[in-house]
């Protein structure tokens, strides 16, 4: 109803319910331990940037119903060497894997413009994700 009173196509408003926010560096729980997401400075929306897939010890990934949570991860390695052939493949198997088994609601991949293109049409042809975004 909000976007609608408002003309929002993708508008993010605050108190809008759904599910607790993710620990951050400016919760105000006393018991979260470990802050792992960054909160935008106006915006109800957090992102983490990490070098590992976000899958806790348990394997679950937490949805945050109608919240803006993005983790941004680098896990494929960028040269081009030969040598890491090999290690690119394994990378974008365990991905594919990861993505089947988690089913986040997009997938953004960037990389350098001479792999970019390969490594989205590989990741989009191994896995069932609806949204797709090949950029560099």
């Amino acid at each position: 109803v909000n976007a609608l009173k408002n003309s929002a196509f993708d508008g993010v408003f605050e108190s809008h319910g759904g599910t607790s926010p993710p620990p951050s560096s400016s919760s105000s729980n006393k018991d979260d331990v470990v802050a792992t997401y960054t909160k935008h400075s106006t915006k109800d929306a957090y992102f983490k940037i990490g070098p590992a897939l976000p899958s806790p010890d348990n394997d679950e990934m937490e949805e945050y119903w109608r919240k803006v949570v993005v983790d941004v991860t680098n896990t494929i390695p960028s040269s081009t060497d030969v040598n890491k052939h090999n290690k690119l493949n394994m990378e974008v198997d365990k991905l594919s894997k990861w993505l089947n088994r988690h089913q986040p609601i997009s997938l953004a991949v960037n990389a350098k413009r001479s792999q970019v293109f390969d490594l989205g049409r590989d990741l989009f042809e191994n896995t069932s994700l609806v949204v797709t975004t090949i950029g560099s």
